[in-house]
C-alpha cells in the first residue's frame, strides 16, 4: 500500500504540473491586484479601526506582491483566512468579498480537487494493476 500510493501520483505529474503553473498564475495575478488595492490603499487602511475595533496591519499581509502571495496561499488553504484577514479587508471594501469567494471557489474547491482527483484515480489504477499482475 505505501509503495502503491508513492508511485501512482507519478503516472500522472503533467496534470499536476499544469495545475500548479495555474494555481501560481493565478495567485500572482490576484497578488499584484490585491497589493494595489489593499497594501498600497493608505486612505482606507492606515489609521483605520477594522470589524474588530483595532487598527489591522494591512501591509504585513498585503504590502508587497511576494507578500500578498502568501496570505493568498493562507485564503487558499483557509487557514485563520476568515478572521485573519478576509474579515479585515471588506470592512473597508465589502467589494473585495466577491474576488475572496471566487478564490476560493476556483482554487479550494476546484483546482485541489483536482489534485486529489489525480491522485485518487492513479492510486485505484495502480492498484488494479497491481492485482492483475498477482494473479
Amino acid at each position: 500500500p505505501f509503495l502503491t500510493s508513492w508511485t501512482a501520483p507519478l503516472g500522472k505529474v503533467r496534470t499536476l504540473a499544469w495545475v500548479a503553473v495555474f494555481l501560481v498564475c493565478l495567485i500572482y495575478v490576484c497578488a499584484i491586484f490585491l497589493t494595489m488595492q489593499v497594501g498600497h490603499n493608505h486612505e482606507a487602511y492606515l489609521g483605520a479601526l477594522s470589524y474588530d475595533g483595532t487598527e489591522w496591519a494591512y501591509s504585513t499581509y498585503f504590502g508587497t506582491v511576494p507578500r500578498s502571495m502568501l496570505t493568498l496561499w493562507q485564503v487558499i488553504t483557509l487557514d485563520n483566512w476568515a478572521d485573519g484577514i478576509v474579515r479585515h479587508v471588506i470592512h473597508q471594501q465589502p467589494l473585495m468579498g466577491f474576488l475572496f469567494i471566487l478564490l476560493i471557489l476556483s482554487t479550494t474547491y476546484g483546482l485541489l480537487n483536482i489534485v486529489v482527483g489525480v491522485i485518487v484515480e492513479n492510486t485505484l489504477g495502480t492498484a488494479t494493476r497491481k492485482a492483475a499482475l498477482s494473479r
